[in-house]
């Protein structure tokens, strides 16, 4: 986990282009996002995802249904679900391998969070925009190393 984390702010420091503004870290009822990044893996692709910190302890699990916005499908957004145990503090969520990504673009993902397996006792909802930004002199190198197309 500290590996990955690692990406992420090495990406995030080194990656972000001067026309790009990052975007806030969002607070809701139940969670406060405490990174959001993208991650770019050697052989294993691009990924966008977030950090976030429960603001009360959890009795018991939360069901969560992330929904990452879609960069080649707006209408068709990427979907992971998970499970945070009772007692966690903290949890991380990342999307699918991306294959496509507009350049200075901000991607949102939307996490559905329940009380049961079920996903029938909606409990509430928390938001987060992550911003993709490489420097253009960049982009060549980052596209034939990680396997993607930046727009």
């Amino acid at each position: 986990m500290q590996r990955r984390t690692a990406l992420w702010l090495l990406f995030t420091l080194l990656a972000v282009s001067a026309h790009a503004t990052e975007p806030s870290l969002s607070k809701s009822k139940y969670l406060v996002t405490t990174a959001a990044a993208f991650a770019m893996v050697p052989h294993q692709g691009v990924f966008y995802g977030m950090r976030c910190e429960l603001r009360s302890p959890l009795a018991d699990p939360l069901y969560v249904v992330a929904l990452f916005e879609n960069p080649e499908d707006a209408n068709s957004p990427l979907r992971v679900d998970l499970v945070v145990e009772a007692g966690a503090k903290e949890f991380m969520v990342q999307s699918p391998p991306l294959k496509v990504l507009n350049n200075n673009t901000r991607y949102r993902v939307e996490l559905v969070l329940y009380a049961d397996a079920a996903l029938r006792h909606r409990l509430g909802a928390h938001d987060q925009d992550v911003l993709f930004s490489v420097r253009p002199q960049f982009e060549a190198q980052v596209e034939e190393r990680y396997a993607i197309k930046i727009r």
